[in-house]
């Protein structure tokens, strides 16, 4: 190919880019600033980075609250048996009594 028909290739290149672009079929391309492409870009991983560290600090507090709820159930349950321990040797009273016939 001759040097003309690269330069009518790019010419052709840069005119489809334009109608691309002002049709918003990619709105991340400027033509007229690639700074500002860049800057966007930039803004979307600063923005990525920011809600990844937040996300990092809220299942840290999640694991937390976790532990802490594991820690509450487990106490829970040790009151639990030890009432369920309470009501077995009342029952246990209340039987051995009614079999003597001793009510108080």
């Amino acid at each position: 190919m001759k040097p003309a028909g690269y330069f009518l290739l790019a010419i052709l290149a840069v005119m489809y880019l334009q109608e691309t672009t002002a049709k918003g079929k990619n709105p991340l391309w400027k033509l007229d600033d690639a700074g500002q492409c860049y800057e966007r870009r930039k803004k979307v991983v600063n923005d990525a980075n920011a809600m990844s560290c937040e996300a990092g600090r809220l299942i840290g507090r999640l694991i937390e609250q976790v532990s802490s709820l594991e820690q509450t159930v487990a106490e829970m349950q040790t009151t639990i048996s030890n009432q369920t321990d309470v009501i077995a040797k009342m029952q246990a009273d209340l039987e051995e009594k009614k079999a003597t016939g001793k009510f108080v």
